[in-house]
């Protein structure tokens, strides 16, 4: 059994470039066909990518989302969850509200005000520049 792990945005799924995201996808179903494991990787939290990997009919055998905060197994199982530290985001946001910063909690799913269930911090920004 082989195993490759890639990650999602611009690798798999090249939003410009139809052609080539279906043949990525022909290409993991037939790898995954022969027993093989596969991995996506993203940034994207659970509930964003789940709607293009659904859409896009792409299999998976582990799926990382939130840069590694959440692991789910092939039948979205959630298998790891690494939650930030309460004090933490409690000095971070704390430095983005002084800086006036678009932000918000993520857990792993939706936006959320509860700081227990935080995996991410989003800051929204307008541009690369900002960013």
């Amino acid at each position: 059994m082989k195993f490759i792990a890639s990650d999602f945005d611009e690798t798999i799924y090249l939003v410009n470039n139809e052609i080539t995201t279906k043949e990525n996808i022909t290409s993991i179903k037939d790898f995954i066909s022969k027993g093989n494991s596969f991995c996506i990787i993203s940034g994207r939290n659970y509930t964003d990518i789940k709607v293009l990997l659904n859409e896009l009919d792409i299999p998976y055998t582990y799926l990382i989302c939130e840069d590694g905060a959440k692991i789910f197994n092939s039948v979205d199982q959630c298998l790891d969850t690494t939650y930030l530290d309460k004090d933490e985001i409690e000095e971070i946001i704390k430095i983005l509200d002084e800086e006036e910063y678009d932000y918000y909690l993520d857990d792993g799913y939706n936006k959320t005000e509860n700081k227990d269930d935080t995996v991410k911090i989003v800051i929204n920004c307008k541009d690369r520049d900002e960013a």
